[in-house]
């Protein structure tokens, strides 16, 4: 097989399954005792943590990375996406567009009409909130410009959406399955894109 089918092929592969785990930690989260259990005793963990003595100061950064991150986020990408014009890597642009819109776009639908919360439930799922951040981390990585190294770009990226997950969860904005929802649906609307656009755009 030529490497950029096998490259497309495991694309797709990823991005089925994370549709389809979209979809299941939803059924679990909402629809199981388990699921519920387990939301509940990670949100209760991190309360515990946050009403520890002392423990004001990191749930007020919790709270200024929650509502900061997208923005430095965002005029991040702006820059790249300028810097991706200049050198004409027009694909890599498009696609950045489509990622940061149809995410955004998919985690309202679904949030709000699709997989709307049912009565008595404090879950929004998924967190539109990360799903904005997932999505800019990966545009970023396909925007960086050549020089840049791949490896320590891709952790950085890993290390900021686990940061707003975590503000997220902190703060009380959203369950856990809600950002575990939101990476799921980045992870298969990029892999979706990728295959797509193989070898030009490669998360």
């Amino acid at each position: 097989m030529h490497p950029d089918a096998r490259t497309r092929t495991q694309h797709a592969v990823v991005a089925v399954v994370a549709a389809a785990c979209v979809a299941g930690v939803h059924a679990l989260a909402v629809h199981t005792s388990a699921g519920r259990t387990t939301d509940t005793r990670v949100l209760a963990l991190v309360g515990n943590l946050a009403g520890m003595p002392g423990a004001d100061v990191p749930a007020t950064v919790a709270g200024w990375v929650r509502a900061g991150l997208p923005l430095v986020l965002a005029s991040t990408v702006l820059v790249l996406g300028v810097l991706a014009i200049r050198r004409g890597a027009w694909r890599a642009l498009v696609a950045s567009v489509l990622l940061v819109a149809g995410s955004a776009t998919l985690s309202l639908v679904l949030r709000d009409l699709v997989l709307a919360a049912p009565p008595g439930s404090t879950g929004t799922y998924p967190s539109t909130h990360v799903t904005i951040v997932a999505c800019l981390c990966v545009a970023g990585l396909w925007l960086r410009p050549a020089g840049w190294p791949r490896r320590e770009t891709r952790w950085v990226a890993a290390a900021l959406v686990v940061v707003a997950a975590a503000a997220s969860v902190a703060t009380h904005a959203h369950l856990p399955s809600d950002v575990l929802g939101s990476v799921l649906l980045v992870a298969a609307v990029g892999s979706l894109l990728a295959t797509a656009l193989v070898p030009s755009v490669r998360p």
